[in-house]
């Protein structure tokens, strides 16, 4: 069983930077960071999504291969996990990356080594089908 852990800490108007730690089978395996939008009533395409527990698949589209997808977001569809480096990038769906900092020097964090965080954690959910995700 794989267990995503994604805890918010930094929220502005604009986003919302995280931690995310992986443990599989109760055992640690992996850390990241993550960025999403704000919290803006669940709005579809533009809200992070609400904190609580969802079961996630494996999810292959052309625009986001080798991604997942995060289930039964109550009045949403097709939240994704998948990589991306700016708030922009999204458009409710969780971005995974290894550092954060200000890449555009706009003033908003961005993350870094997403595509990569995104490889990492498909290695750890290779063959998984139990994979759940805790949004605190």
């Amino acid at each position: 069983m794989i267990q995503i852990n994604v805890y918010r800490e930094k929220y502005t108007n604009k986003e919302v930077i995280g931690t995310c730690i992986v443990l599989k089978n109760g055992k640690f395996e992996g850390g990241f960071v993550t960025l999403e939008r704000p919290w803006l009533n669940n709005k579809k395409n533009e809200s992070c999504i609400p904190t609580g527990s969802y079961n996630v698949e494996h999810w292959n589209s052309k625009d986001h291969p080798n991604t997942f997808h995060v289930k039964d977001v109550k009045d949403r569809d097709y939240i994704l996990i998948h990589s991306g480096n700016f708030y922009n990038n999204t458009a409710g769906c969780i971005l995974l990356g290894g550092l954060v900092d200000d890449i555009n020097n706009d003033g908003i964090k961005d993350i870094l080594h997403s595509q990569e965080a995104i490889n990492i954690l498909n290695k750890i959910c290779k063959d998984e089908t139990d994979i759940k995700l805790l949004v605190a």
